[in-house]
């Protein structure tokens, strides 16, 4: 009995090999990339165009969420898990306008390159 034991033992190791015995010792690294935009309004009198502004931009992705105030450059950079975010700018001096949300995907390693508009002005 007592061989039959060992003998289980040995085969349900070499089952799971370091899949699952040794995931610790072989954990990988979370895969992470960055979002790195500006945030302003399209429009205006001519020239027209991009303007950048202070503000905010919120993201939504698949396990974090959150809000990145943004200065009166417009530059924001957001370090995040590579996958799939829905961001929203906001801006304005007395009432918060927000745009339409825009999806991006961001890769691992890789820095995607954005512009967040919170107003089309005329």
């Amino acid at each position: 009995m007592r061989r039959l034991g060992a003998l289980f033992g040995i085969v349900l190791a070499a089952s799971f090999g370091p899949g699952l015995l040794g995931a610790a010792a072989n954990a990988q690294p979370t895969p992470t990339g960055t979002i790195s935009g500006r945030l302003g309004f399209e429009g205006g009198p001519y020239p027209g165009g991009f303007h950048p502004t202070a503000g905010l931009v919120e993201f939504v992705g698949p396990v974090i969420a959150g809000v990145v105030k943004v200065p009166k450059s417009g530059a924001f950079t957001i370090h995040v898990l590579a996958g799939r975010y829905t961001l929203t700018g906001c801006g304005g001096t007395r009432d918060m306008q927000c745009g339409s949300p825009q999806h991006v995907t961001v890769m691992a390693g890789a820095t995607k390159h954005v512009r967040v508009v919170w107003l089309l002005a005329p």
